[in-house]
């Protein structure tokens, strides 16, 4: 009994002269991944919480999951070192904590477990990162007469083919999608659109029969954020007479009749971030006018498009161009050769009469260099003609 008491005085005194842990730094991390998820803020199983010192530490101290000082008693380690199979090993599902990591919650237990305020801040943080943040654009729900009215506007809106929808289940946001109805969504419809004002956050009327007859119906929406009339006939009147819309932050006016003094009365708009311009009226220098005057308003006129759409036909130009074959002849015996028979050599595909030339070749290819040097200065000159032309 003394050797054992011995023992045990020792490993204390071993622990006690371990550097002190770094609650936060070593200790919550562990705890954050194999703990919490069942004794945390959302599941307590067994009546354990290990995400506060509050829920951590019994109130007498004497007993519990966490006894400073006290390694034997805490029932924290006894539990994280059960064997695998018991049901009360810590943590129940998944793989058991490393030794390492059991070693460095006994040296914190021993060296008296303290756990400061930022080891609450650390689990919070942690939960914070979990929670989804409502969307509700800080639009309250309406008042019955306003949302029967709204209510009767989304049901005539989806009659006539109109995607209309709460952005989420818990908010009174809407999200009024009318392309997909295209051109028998018109001015007339706009009516109904007007009626959405006090929840209506997105708006799309891409490829619709809108004009700015009817954009002059929206002028008024004090919740919209996003508008698009993309690929529609609204112009720049259209633009001037939606007035300042408080919250507007995205335009989409890409393939419309939209130009420099649409643009300009955008910058209006407080709220406004961004403007999808591409395939419109508005040129480099309406743009360049607009960045003038708001800085914080970038207009996107897709010119990186433009040389992704060009840098494209090139390479596709060049690989039609490597797969066209260089001869007319077969290199081999100079009868007619077929495109079934080829190999590419140096960006040249040469063509072969048959099999057996095309395995003539390979054998021997030093034989028809000085061939294929020819097809290859044709080739080259061939191409810096046809620079010289474009």
């Amino acid at each position: 009994m003394h050797t054992l008491s011995c023992a045990f005085a020792l490993c204390a005194t071993l622990l006690a002269q371990e550097p002190k842990v770094d609650f936060v730094r070593e200790v919550a991390p562990i705890l954050q991944a194999h703990c919490v998820s069942c004794h945390g803020s959302d599941k307590q199983k067994g009546d354990l919480r290990l995400d506060a010192r509050v829920h951590a530490f019994p109130v007498d101290e004497e007993e519990g999951s966490v006894v400073a000082g006290d390694v034997a008693a805490s029932e924290l380690v006894r539990r994280i070192e059960l064997p695998d199979g018991d049901e009360e090993r810590m943590p129940n599902e998944g793989p058991r904590l490393s030794p390492e990591s059991v070693a460095v919650i006994k040296r914190w237990i021993q060296g008296g477990a303290e756990w400061p305020e930022s080891g609450d801040a650390f689990f919070e943080a942690e939960r914070q990162k979990r929670v989804i943040p409502k969307i509700d654009f800080g639009i309250e729900s309406p008042a019955t007469d306003a949302q029967k009215k709204i209510d009767e506007a989304v049901a005539l809106l989806r009659k006539k083919g109109v995607l209309c929808e709460r952005v989420a289940v818990d908010s009174a946001a809407l999200d009024c999608n009318a392309s997909l109805a295209g051109a028998q969504f018109g001015d007339a419809e706009m009516e109904a659109v007007a009626q959405l004002a006090p929840t209506l956050v997105w708006l799309n009327l891409g490829r619709t029969n809108v004009t700015d007859a009817g954009l002059v119906r929206i002028a008024a929406l004090p919740q919209l954020r996003r508008l698009s009339v993309a690929n529609t006939a609204v112009s720049d009147v259209g633009i001037a007479s939606l007035g300042v819309l408080p919250k507007l932050e995205v335009l989409n006016v890409y393939g419309s009749k939209v130009g420099d003094a649409g643009l300009l009365a955008s910058c209006a708009m407080p709220q406004l971030r961004k403007v999808y311009a591409f395939a419109s009226a508005v040129t480099e220098s309406g743009a360049t006018a607009v960045a003038s005057k708001r800085s914080d308003l970038v207009v996107d006129r897709g010119e990186y498009a433009t040389q992704r759409v060009a840098a494209a036909e090139r390479e596709i130009a060049e690989r039609k161009r490597r797969e066209e074959p260089a001869n007319e002849q077969c290199i081999v015996s100079g009868d007619k050769p077929s495109k079934e028979h080829f190999l590419d050599v140096d960006g040249l595909r040469i063509v072969f009469c048959c099999g057996k030339c095309k395995k003539k070749y390979e054998d021997d290819p030093a034989a028809f260099a000085a061939k294929v040097d020819e097809l290859r200065k044709k080739r080259q000159q061939s191409v810096g003609e046809q620079k010289q032309g474009q």
